[in-house]
């Protein structure tokens, strides 16, 4: 039997086969049929490969991986994965988001672990200049073919931004979700401890440690930023990773969410977003 899932951007499935009596789920990807435009294939063989060559899923607790299939040339791309169960973390009180943060430790640990940064799969995007400023020397461009005024306000909005990046891409690298945000990230509240299940890799590269708890904690209020940063910074040291000191916390965090509000920009763009949106 096989289910489509309504709130898949790729088509994504659920299929269950019954064979001599037992049953068994799966998810199927279908990256050919996303619903959202794409570039070109490299998030898919992205997520691929991050599936079958880096997470662990005994010490991570995400999806094993059971198949997949690259042949673009047929408009084939496919991903099978165990079915997992869990609420989205948007829909969860604020205990599974320091659980979400606390695995982002573990998940930098485990990179460290494996070597991953010294020989990081080709596939992985990699957080340096040219990667961050791509998207906002896009986001200008765009927002000038629809008027030269807010770009002039979106250019002065970037002052100084420049310099934020190159402390960013100065950091220690290490494995990144690249769009950690609550949606993504699902929780077995059933499972002792909850099981957090991070989907949807089609982001993820070698970056700073700080990059995906800026995603986690956007939109929130500073007493829960904080905790937050507590939880994550106690997984990680754990592990024997290094964090920046508190105060270059802050100021890589804001240049995150600044990358993050240009991210936002050019996806609206290019879906056609209506002026007042843009503005």
């Amino acid at each position: 039997e096989r289910h489509p899932l309504a709130e898949s951007t790729s088509s994504c499935e659920l299929l269950r086969f019954q064979t001599g009596g037992q049953a068994l789920e799966l998810y199927f990807k279908d990256y050919g049929r996303c619903r959202l435009p794409r570039e070109d294939d490299r998030g898919p063989r992205r997520e691929i490969d991050v599936y079958r060559k880096i997470l662990d899923p005994e010490l991570l607790g995400t999806a094993r991986h059971v198949g997949s299939l690259r042949e673009p040339e047929d408009g084939r791309t496919w991903l099978l994965l165990e079915r997992v169960r869990g609420s989205r973390l948007a829909d969860l009180d604020f205990e599974h988001w320091l659980a979400a943060a606390a695995w982002l430790g573990r998940l930098q640990g485990h990179a460290a672990a494996r070597g991953i940064v010294a020989q990081p799969p080709s596939a992985l995007a990699v957080h340096d200049l040219p990667y961050f400023s791509s998207t906002a020397e896009e986001a200008v461009r765009m927002v000038a073919s629809l008027d030269e005024r807010m770009a002039r306000d979106l250019r002065d909005a970037l002052d100084g931004y420049e310099q934020g990046l190159e402390q960013l891409c100065a950091q220690p690298r290490t494995l990144v979700h690249g769009s950690f945000l609550p949606d993504h990230v699902l929780i077995d509240v059933e499972a002792t401890p909850p099981r957090v299940l991070p989907i949807d890799w089609e982001h993820a590269g070698l970056g700073c440690a700080l990059f995906d708890v800026a995603f986690l904690m956007n939109g929130l209020e500073r007493p829960q930023r904080l905790q937050l940063l507590r939880a994550h910074r106690e997984a990680v040291a754990e592990s024997g990773v290094h964090l920046p000191e508190h105060h270059e916390t802050r100021e890589l965090l804001t240049v995150v969410r600044q990358h993050c509000s240009l991210q936002a920009l050019v996806g609206a763009l290019r879906r056609g977003a209506e002026r007042a949106r843009v503005e």
